[in-house]
């Protein structure tokens, strides 16, 4: 009865052993099937991660190379701009030094211009004072005045109750006057004369008014 009693316990035993193996081995497979997935997993995060890896130096490349580029064109431009910037320095330079040489070869044509226009008023006024018609100028003005003067006296002798057609005045002739002047006014004389004597003629010869 006790090997009876003792075999049940070792078979009581060895069944729950058996049901702890089996649950082990269960629990293990369980173990080894979510080890697989998450093995499964890791790799697919792996490359998605590698792959996101590649993207994201393939596009820092590129914005390597866009920066790299731009910078190049920059001082490219930068280049060009300097260059430019210089020649308009050159050019402004060359007109400045090019407008103040027009401004002294203008200056001094000015005071060329201005010393013949000063000697050339200074020759016309001396070739002027020595010629003939500022001598019949002359003349024509002292006739003038002895004229007016002349006649201012009439004017007078007329005014004081002395008409010339009662008391001629041989002393008041002008024409006699004239002939008496200077020799140096005789020309002078002579056209004035010449001068009255037409004036005389035209009056003599124009054609009497109608009368009303």
């Amino acid at each position: 009865m006790q090997a009876v009693a003792w075999g049940g316990d070792v078979i009581k035993h060895l069944t729950q052993a058996q049901r702890v193996a089996n649950d082990t081995h269960l629990h293990f497979v369980e173990a080894m099937g979510h080890h697989t997935k998450l093995v499964a997993q890791l790799e697919e995060m792996k490359v998605i991660r590698d792959q996101e890896k590649e993207a994201a130096d393939a596009v820092q490349e590129a914005l390597r190379t866009q920066l790299a580029t731009e910078h190049a064109a920059r001082a490219t431009e930068e280049e060009a701009m300097r260059s430019e910037l210089k020649a308009s320095l050159n050019e402004k330079t060359s007109v400045e030094a090019e407008l103040e040489e027009t401004k002294a070869r203008a200056a001094e044509e000015a005071e060329c211009m201005r010393d013949e226009v000063t000697n050339a008023w200074a020759l016309g006024k001396e070739e002027f004072l020595k010629s003939p018609k500022f001598e019949r100028l002359c003349a024509n003005m002292l006739v003038a005045y002895f004229r007016s003067g002349f006649e201012g006296c009439v004017a007078q002798f007329r005014a004081n109750g002395y008409p010339e057609e009662e008391h001629p005045a041989p002393f008041l002739d002008m024409k006699k006057a004239l002939r008496d002047m200077p020799e140096d006014d005789e020309e002078a004389a002579a056209e004035e004369e010449e001068e009255e004597e037409d004036e005389d003629k035209a009056e003599a010869t124009s054609p009497s008014s109608p009368k009303p």
